[in-house]
Formats: structure tokens, C-alpha cells, sequence
């Protein structure tokens, strides 16, 4: 038979949760013991995001935003992964810009008085 000082903390706490019905995180905390959270790797970079603190999309901050450059003044801004993936699916091909002004230099030189 296996000792208890051989048995890992957690595989102990998990047959005293099992033998007492009570829930595991309850006894940890009762013996002063944190418990590992498991949790989801980042869709983009791989790093492992606690289970608590992921969105439907598991993305970490720093993959959460991709950088977009305006098609005027080249300005790069950062937007959300799913308004650039919007962006890209149901208007491909069309420019992206920074700003309004942006957009109306645009917009003038392909179909206003400035068109040539």
C-alpha cells in the first residue's frame, strides 16, 4: 500500500473529496492548499490561459487585437480579431481605414472631383 506521504496533495485531496462528498476546492482551502487550475492554451500564441479568466474565444490580450494598416496614410491600428476577420470574410477586398478623414480622401479620389 502507497503512503500518504507518497500520494501527490492533490490526488489526496481528491479521495478525501471523494470519501467526505464534499467538493475538493473546499478542503483545499480548509488545508490552506492551492489547487492547480488546468487551464486553456491561447488560440494564437500558445500560452496557457487560466480557466476563469477565458472568453468564448480563448485568445490572450495580447492576441486579442491584430494590427491593421490604413489604406491612405499607411497608419497602423490595432482592432479586434473578430471585427478584422468580419471584415475580411463579408467585405473582402475592400479598403480599411484609420480614421474618417482617411476615408473621405479615398472616397474623393476614386469617386468624387478628384477622381482621375
Amino acid at each position: 500500500m502507497v503512503s500518504a506521504k507518497e500520494v501527490p496533495i492533490c490526488n489526496y485531496i481528491n479521495l478525501l473529496s471523494a470519501i467526505l462528498r464534499t467538493p475538493r476546492e473546499g478542503i483545499a482551502k480548509k488545508l490552506g492548499v492551492k489547487l492547480p487550475v488546468k487551464g486553456y492554451p491561447c488560440r494564437g500564441c500558445g500560452v496557457s490561459l487560466p480557466r476563469g479568466a477565458v472568453n468564448a474565444v480563448r485568445y490572450c490580450p495580447d492576441c486579442r487585437f491584430v494590427p491593421i494598416a490604413c489604406e491612405v496614410c499607411g497608419k497602423i491600428r490595432k482592432v479586434p480579431r473578430a471585427e478584422a476577420l468580419r471584415q475580411k470574410g463579408c467585405k473582402a477586398g475592400h479598403p480599411r481605414f484609420c480614421s474618417k478623414r482617411c476615408q473621405g480622401v479615398w472616397l474623393g479620389a476614386h469617386y468624387g472631383w478628384g477622381k482621375t
